[in-house]
């Protein structure tokens, strides 16, 4: 079986996590699978040796250095709010992607898109060439849905060209089906899966010295809500003593090293170190009491599965994506979005119980054990998916 698949967001050099979620899904899959993944030209030399058993296709959509819509932090959103004029762009590197889906599918079996866009694009070069479509949904997908023609516009395409499209999460499946309850019966879920690495992190509080170590990692947008974090720590009652690391990059960035630097004091230490490679996360939650995420939505956040593996205590913003995996109390604290005086009361509470925090990291470990939250259980549910699909196509 070839199966081609197609994202904007792709490692396609060291030291990057651009869709890291993507490509450990493509590493999952059987080498028995002949796999080509589809991708725009970066504005750097590709390193494909990076991906063995793995046929890279780079589509051009312009001279290199102008090729800055995808890979970087936050994807073709964040790029165009970044530098608008690169939005000339868009049509080019959408004519190209079909071009280029149309070329690879002449050869292939399936297209397995991620992202609204490239799964109408995909599915057009499918139904070209008589090739079946799937299109993973994430968070981004839906979180426009409400305001936004273009993105209704969008998933309604990937519904009727789609053989199925998948859903990270219960959340983003419900709100698809609730607006186009026509095609409820080609939606699917299929969740992230974690690694084993994480897994394999010693569980335990290892304080030192009277301070906690917090880490949050995501994009610097505002999406990500890493602002709500720095405001909420002058509103702390009682401080032991803190190190905040934020890792990650991205257009925020010198906003909130300005913020971090009216903030830090005798007692609060931050520290934004920029990306890391993927491989190192696992030593960074190694090295970490408490993982905070703030964003404003998500989909099915990988970062906060893999602090609950690492069994991490995980303080979170009340979103859906995330309320399908932390219940409060239970595997996780909740906090309300984007209000720092609610992370401050949730954040006191781990500062100043341990032992709340080892039974909440323990539970949040069991919950992915449990549930088998790992790759290999998710790329056996989109091998199925592409066999029903291929069958279905056969019948036809």
């Amino acid at each position: 079986m070839h199966i081609a698949i197609l994202s904007t967001s792709y490692p396609l050099k060291r030291g990057t996590s651009s869709g890291i979620f993507v490509s450990r899904l493509v590493d999952a899959l059987p080498d028995s699978l002949d796999k080509t993944v589809i991708t725009p030209c970066p504005d750097f030399p590709v390193q494909p040796e990076m991906h063995t058993g793995v046929n890279i296709k780079c589509f051009r959509y312009a001279p290199r250095r102008w090729q800055r819509l995808a890979h970087g932090p936050g994807g073709i959103p964040v790029a165009l709010r970044r530098q608008r004029w690169l939005i000339l762009l868009l049509p080019l590197l959408v004519l190209s992607m079909l071009l280029s889906c149309i070329r690879v599918a002449r050869r292939t079996d399936l297209i397995h898109a991620n992202w609204s866009l490239n799964g109408l694009t995909a599915g057009i070069a499918g139904k070209l060439t008589s090739t079946p479509v799937i299109t993973t949904l994430r968070g981004s997908d839906v979180s426009r849905l409400e305001h936004s023609l273009i993105s209704r516009l969008l998933l309604h395409g990937c519904l009727l060209t789609n053989c199925r499209v998948v859903a990270v999460n219960n959340a983003i499946k419900d709100a698809v089906c609730t607006l186009y309850p026509r095609y409820s019966r080609r939606v699917v879920t299929i969740p992230n899966g974690v690694d084993d690495a994480f897994l394999a992190i010693a569980a335990g509080d290892n304080r030192k010295d009277g301070t906690t170590r917090i880490t949050s990692i995501g994009n610097l947008n505002p999406n990500k809500g890493m602002h709500t974090i720095l405001e909420a720590l002058p509103l702390l009652a009682n401080n032991p003593g803190i190190s905040l690391r934020i890792v990650g990059d991205g257009p925020d960035r010198d906003r909130l090293q300005s913020m971090a630097a009216d903030i830090a004091n005798d007692t609060i230490r931050i520290d934004l170190p920029g990306s890391k490679d993927p491989d190192e996360i696992p030593s960074v939650l190694a090295d970490t009491d408490i993982f905070i995420l703030a964003s404003l939505a998500e989909g099915r956040p990988n970062v906060v599965l893999e602090a609950m593996a690492s069994g991490r205590p995980v303080l979170a913003s009340d979103i859906d994506g995330v309320r399908e995996l932390i219940t409060h109390e239970d595997t996780g604290l909740l906090f309300t979005v984007d209000d720092p005086a609610s992370l401050a009361t949730q954040l006191e509470r781990l500062l100043n119980d341990r032992e709340l925090c080892a039974r909440i990291g323990q539970a949040a470990r069991h919950f992915i054990t449990s549930n088998q939250l790992n790759w290999a259980r998710c790329a056996g549910s989109y091998q199925a998916l592409y066999r029903t699909c291929l069958q279905g196509t056969a019948a036809a």
